[in-house]
């Protein structure tokens, strides 16, 4: 990557703000706590630079420690979706895309590190874990029974 990419990237900041705080009890007190997590959208206009460049500011400015989760197998949808692939070579293609995505903007991240230690995670490395099948059950069935849980997971689909 040229210096220029990386300096064009702080010279046109973007300002970063809290849209959302989950639990909504949390809303005024987060920044109180150690750590954070950034959940990244593969492809998705609010994690290139600049834009990104003002998240992992922000973030900088208020947490020492920070979990960022690559979406790439869930990414797989979208492509499945967008460009008409099969499941097999839409996961292949969202596993690229999210390693490409941690080289590309690692920078980003370094440039932070003196203040927030980032440690990056892919849903693909998550979903390799022992403990993720028992939980990926429990969702179905909760999406499956409970109502109000399946209604803010459609919402959020629908949002975003």
């Amino acid at each position: 990557m040229k210096t220029h990419d990386i300096d064009s990237a702080w010279s046109n900041r973007y300002k970063a703000k809290v849209d959302r705080v989950s639990p909504h009890s949390k809303r005024h007190a987060f920044e109180r706590f150690d750590s954070c997590f950034l959940g990244v959208s593969l492809q998705n206009r609010n994690f290139v630079r600049p834009k990104l460049a003002g998240v992992v500011q922000w973030i900088g400015r208020r947490f020492p420690h920070c979990t960022v989760l690559i979406g790439d197998t869930i990414h797989r949808i979208t492509l499945e979706v967008t460009q008409g692939l099969v499941p097999e070579v839409a996961l292949e293609e969202a596993l690229a895309l999210g390693r490409e995505f941690i080289e590309r903007e690692r920078r980003v991240f370094e440039r932070w590190s003196g203040q927030t230690e980032f440690s990056f995670v892919t849903c693909g490395e998550i979903q390799q874990r022992p403990a993720y099948g028992g939980y990926h059950r429990h969702l179905v069935r909760l999406f499956e029974t409970d109502i109000p849980f399946n209604e803010s997971v459609e919402s959020f689909s629908y949002a975003h």
